[in-house]
């Protein structure tokens, strides 16, 4: 068991694909799953401190991802944001918790 949040999308991933799902969103929907889903599923998608989006009032809840991008593919986008569910479990950098580093390895 992990408490990489990441661990579990991968997971859902090749589950996804194995029971035979084609459509090109599935990256777009888990990291939705896992943002702003994961919010809503507790309740804490709308108020003053909400989370799990970046839109004006909620908190500065960030983290920082170390993940290959190859800018020369067309798909550069679609491929990160597919190498990122399925591979991105342990790449976490750092995080921002209400606009405050909480976990850092990168600038110490």
């Amino acid at each position: 068991p992990s408490l990489d949040v990441l661990d579990d999308v991968a997971f859902l991933y090749d589950l996804a694909i194995s029971q035979g799902y084609e459509e090109l969103d599935l990256s777009h929907r888990l990291i939705r799953m896992m943002t702003l889903g994961g919010a809503e599923a507790m309740g804490l998608n709308c108020g003053p401190k909400r989370i799990g989006q970046i839109n004006v009032g909620a908190s500065a809840d960030l983290a920082f991802f170390d993940v290959p991008v190859d800018v020369t593919s067309p798909q550069a986008l679609e491929d990160t944001l597919e190498r990122f569910v399925r591979h991105g479990s342990g790449t976490c950098r750092a995080t921002v918790i209400e606009g405050r580093l909480a976990y850092d390895r990168i600038w110490n």
